[in-house]
């Protein structure tokens, strides 16, 4: 039996996830207009995203002009930030 085939919209994070730097490498080439709406730096010093500066991005207005497919990314990127962090036992 053939394998059905993961083109459909239900994974989209899956598809996402292969594509490690896609967001870091958007933010590299818009790093001016992010820093000028935001006005924080995007990456510290190791070059790692700003988890905090992704959310200020989150939250103005610059946010609301971009592609469905960007926004996914950034949600994505602080989700999966949130779930890498240790938790306390």
């Amino acid at each position: 039996m053939a394998r059905k085939r993961r083109n459909n919209k239900k994974y989209w994070i899956q598809r996402a996830v292969k594509r490690r730097g896609a967001l870091t490498e958007w933010l590299k080439r818009n790093e001016r207009k992010v820093v000028g709406a935001i006005k924080d730096n995007i990456f510290d010093k190791a070059g790692n995203i700003n988890k905090s500066a992704l959310e200020k991005l989150r939250r103005s207005d610059f946010y609301d002009r971009l592609d469905a497919k960007t926004k996914r990314r950034i949600n994505l990127a602080i989700n999966l930030m949130g779930l890498r962090k240790k938790r306390k036992r």
